[in-house]
């Protein structure tokens, strides 16, 4: 089977090229030889490097990662490529396939370099697309920019839109060697009591299936 099948790793390093959101912990790695064996102490935030967000994320009281099944974290999904924008509107989630897909995952940023530093700006969701995409029933939304939210939105309308209807937020993809198209995605987060968010190990899969469409 995995012969007929092409796997993306579209995960951030952290400690190379995720650097952390302003006002977050740096991703820091001490570690320590003793005894014949090499341990690390590691410090970062929850949300660091390519990431979900659960609804405890911006709701008081709200669900949280390590109470959702592990099969919550595999879906079929859609690489959709934006071009020349600043926002992503409801006109672009209407131009999608709802109902084909169970996540949309949009790439923004098809040139960028592996970077050292978090971007002053990116392109985000507007809270109308954010709303249609409820619309459609999807079950997660993901992004290659550090988040869904415009860099100058403290009120985190989209967060709350998305994460309100029990759909989840992946942040901070690496999209850039991901042609568009269908696939497989699978993002399994660190299972942390209680987290509002957590790192996780991102892939996407093509197989002959998808490839072909």
């Amino acid at each position: 089977m995995m012969e007929s099948c092409r796997i993306f790793d579209v995960t951030r390093t952290l400690g190379l090229d995720a650097p952390p959101f302003p006002n977050d912990p740096a991703f820091e790695r001490d570690a320590k030889e003793h005894g014949g064996v090499t341990t690390s102490r590691l410090t970062m935030s929850s949300h660091s490097g390519t990431h979900l967000d659960a609804p405890a994320h911006v709701f008081a009281g709200g669900k949280t990662l390590d109470e959702y099944p592990p099969e919550r974290f595999f879906v079929s999904a859609q690489v959709v490529e934006v071009k020349s924008r600043r926002v992503i509107t409801a006109a672009d989630v209407d131009a999608l396939r709802p109902g084909e897909y169970e996540a949309f995952l949009f790439k923004t940023r098809r040139n960028e370099p592996s970077r050292a530093h978090k971007p002053m700006s990116w392109i985000s969701l507007s809270p109308d697309a954010a709303a249609a995409l409820v619309r459609c029933g999807v079950r997660l939304v993901g992004i290659d920019s550090p988040s869904v939210d415009a860099v100058d939105a403290t009120e985190l309308p989209v967060h709350r839109t998305l994460l309100g209807a029990d759909v989840l937020v992946l942040e901070d993809c690496d999209l850039r060697e991901v042609p568009a198209g269908g696939y497989e995605l699978a993002c399994m987060p660190l299972r942390v009591r209680s987290s509002d968010g957590a790192p996780c190990r991102c892939v996407l899969i093509m197989s002959g299936k998808r490839a072909a469409r």
